[in-house]
């Protein structure tokens, strides 16, 4: 089980009645959630980083690599997917305070010889070689579907849900997913039987599903008219991708051959070629994700506490303000530009947290509803998330 560190056993756990509002109705409408279930609100793009990026304490004895990341994704809402060559009852010994989480999970996976990469908003934990590939082997694919006819463009360009129940078999699963874009799969046998557990992951586009699923056997795919062939995946995968050079092309490419130093650059006329890891292109185009943590007040009374609660179907208004008054925070809410966004603060949600930071409970909280929260110790101030639009329920 995720258990903190002995001084941080402040537990905070909600009681039936909590300031007269009658939790119990809602506990008691909760059934526990299948993986398979309905899809979850996984952190995704910027916020998935910044929640990587944010320190957390972790206490493990003896915990099997499996339950202990269903957990780890569960508490900071971070889609992470096991690889089937990886043994899921092998036991983890960790202690760790304020280490960010993807570090946290990075040392899950050394500790089972293992690696991890982000593939849309998985976090991947496999063998350290498809591990260093997949980044780059997903985008690969998806460049090449940008070359695809226009409808079936559309069709793999979609962002939908990775869900599969209990015992699935991933040649079904692939199957449906070659059934969701009309094409045939070839050569299935190429998948040997096996069955899987349960799996709920964010939305990602048809082909980064069909890489995080086929990579598993160390396989890719190409789609060539109306089947998928599968291949295994080469030994090197490398993108090639093409800059404009600006008036001075070779200049540029000196630039981009000092920021990226493994990939091969060439000058092509006013253009720069570059072949490279995803890493390298990412390098040179700048790309620097959001990872910078929010400092924390030196002053927190509740940075150590930690919550329990399981929401169904409550109006959010409401509910946020019984959370408020039962902590003593002071709760900045601006009802008419929350309303001019579209928001209902009477929409109902649900969700449930397991040993939450209080900022985690808020996020689960509101998120939902197409609102955000800025804490500063015991004052909280609730707005509209950027271009949110909830409707009311």
């Amino acid at each position: 089980m995720l258990t903190m560190l002995p001084r941080q056993m402040k537990l905070f756990v909600f009681r039936t009645v909590w300031l007269g509002v009658s939790l119990l109705p809602l506990l008691a409408s909760v059934a526990p959630a299948d993986d398979a279930g309905v899809p979850i609100s996984w952190h995704e793009g910027p916020a998935l980083q910044r929640q990587l990026a944010q320190p957390a304490d972790l206490v493990w004895s003896n915990q099997p690599v499996r339950e202990g990341l269903r957990q780890l994704s569960k508490l900071h809402r971070v889609a992470i997917l096991l690889d089937r060559r990886i043994d899921p009852d092998q036991t983890i010994r960790l202690r760790a305070r304020q280490v960010p989480v993807g570090e946290l999970i990075k040392q899950i996976a050394q500790q089972c010889s293992a690696e991890t990469s982000l593939v849309g908003s998985v976090v991947y934990v496999g063998p350290p070689a498809t591990a260093a590939k997949l980044r780059t082997l997903a985008a690969v694919r998806s460049d090449e579907a940008q070359k695809l006819p226009d409808e079936l463009r559309r069709l793999v360009s979609a962002r939908r849900p990775l869900i599969w129940p209990d015992l699935t078999e991933p040649r079904e699963l692939l199957e449906q997913l070659a059934s969701e874009v009309h094409l045939t799969l070839a050569e299935r046998q190429l998948v040997p039987h096996d069955l899987w557990p349960a799996a709920n992951l964010p939305p990602m586009c048809w082909t980064d599903r069909m890489t995080l699923v086929l990579a598993q056997f160390d396989l890719t795919f190409s789609v060539q008219g109306g089947t998928i062939p599968l291949a295994p995946i080469p030994p090197t995968v490398q993108l090639t991708r093409s800059y404009p050079g600006g008036k001075q092309p070779n200049v540029a490419a000196h630039r981009f051959a000092s920021l990226a130093p493994k990939a091969q650059v060439k000058v092509v006329g006013d253009k720069v070629l570059v072949t490279g890891s995803l890493d390298d292109h990412d390098r040179i185009s700048g790309k620097q994700p959001e990872t910078s943590p929010k400092p924390r007040p030196a002053n927190d009374p509740l940075a150590d506490q930690r919550f329990n609660l399981k929401v169904a179907e409550q109006p959010v208004g409401p509910l946020l303000r019984a959370l408020c008054e039962h902590l003593k925070m002071e709760l900045s809410l601006d009802e008419r530009a929350i309303a001019n966004a579209g928001i209902d603060l009477q929409r109902r949600v649900s969700f449930e947290v397991d040993q939450a930071t209080i900022d985690e409970l808020l996020s689960a909280m509101l998120t939902p509803a197409g609102m955000t929260a800025q804490r500063n110790g015991m004052q909280l101030e609730v707005k509209a998330a950027p271009q949110a639009s909830a409707g009311g329920r």
